[in-house]
């Protein structure tokens, strides 16, 4: 017997990716600091929920083969596919 459990992707995922998309339309790579600085005034909430946000929708944009790291693990640079 298998028992399989669907998530159901937040809205908030959704609008903090097309936030960092929009960003991103220039073609150059941006930072994670410069992501960040770009989305903290938006979403105005504590730190931690932001950065974990911002972490969701980079991780969903990079599963879904949106955007891509042209840098380093350390130091990483997402850039538009």
């Amino acid at each position: 017997m298998y028992i399989y459990i669907y998530v159901y992707e937040s809205s908030d995922i959704h609008k903090t990716a097309n936030k960092i998309c929009d960003r991103n339309e220039d073609g150059d790579g941006k930072t994670r600091k410069e992501i960040n600085e770009y989305i903290y005034p938006i979403l105005n909430e504590t730190i931690s929920r932001m950065d974990s946000r911002v972490r969701t929708a980079l991780t969903y944009l990079r599963t879904k083969e949106f955007i891509e790291n042209s840098g380093t693990d350390t130091k990483p640079i997402w850039i538009k596919k």
